[in-house]
C-alpha cells in the first residue's frame, strides 16, 4: 500500500516537473520572439517632438543605434556611416541615447544630421528601456531590422559600414 502511494506521488511529481518545464520553455520562447522585434521605444527628438517605435514607417528596414554623443567610437561610426549614406536611403536610422537632449542636439548639429530625412535622433532619458532591452554595455550598439520589423542581427562592436550594407541588401 505504501509502495503504491509512493508510486502515485512519484508520478504526480514527475507530471508537475514536466508541466513546470513546459511553461518555462514557453515563456522563454515568447521572450525570445519579443526580442526579435524593434524595441518599444519612446524617445524625445531634438525638436521637442516624441517618437515611438509604432510610428516607424512600415515596409522599410530599420537600424537602431544606441549611442552616447560624447563617445569617440560613436562619432567615428557616424562619420563612416555618413560617407556611405546613399546606401542607406531606404533605411530608417534611429539613434537613441540616455543623455540629455542638449547633447543630442549638439551631436545632430556637429554631424549635420537634420538634412537626412531618414535619420531620427533622440533620448530615452533615464527610462533605459532600450538599453535594458539590448543589455547595452558599450557604445555604439547597432541592431538591424528587416522590412517587417524582424531582427536581422545586432552588433555589440561596430561593424564595417560595408557589412551593414550587405546585411540590408541580402534582406531586401
Amino acid at each position: 500500500m505504501k509502495r503504491l502511494l509512493f508510486l502515485h506521488l512519484l508520478k504526480l511529481s514527475f507530471l508537475f516537473v514536466l508541466l513546470f518545464s513546459f511553461n518555462s520553455v514557453k515563456a522563454q520562447q515568447q521572450d525570445n520572439d519579443y526580442k526579435k522585434k524593434v524595441p518599444p521605444f519612446h524617445i524625445q527628438l531634438s525638436n521637442g517632438d516624441s517618437l515611438v517605435s509604432k510610428q516607424l514607417k512600415k515596409n522599410l528596414p530599420v537600424m537602431v543605434v544606441y549611442f552616447d554623443p560624447t563617445c569617440e567610437h560613436c562619432q567615428a561610426f557616424t562619420r563612416s556611416l555618413l560617407e556611405k549614406i546613399k546606401s542607406f536611403n531606404s533605411v530608417q536610422i534611429v539613434y537613441i541615447t540616455y543623455t540629455p537632449i542638449s547633447e543630442v542636439k549638439k551631436f545632430e548639429k556637429d554631424f549635420s544630421l537634420k538634412k537626412y530625412s531618414n535619420f531620427k535622433l533622440g533620448t530615452e532619458g533615464d527610462s533605459f528601456i532600450v538599453q535594458k532591452f539590448y543589455y547595452v554595455s558599450k557604445f555604439p550598439f547597432i541592431a538591424l531590422y528587416d522590412k517587417k520589423g524582424m531582427l536581422i542581427t545586432f552588433y555589440r562592436d561596430p561593424p564595417s559600414i560595408e557589412t551593414l550594407i550587405q546585411q540590408f541588401e541580402t534582406r531586401s
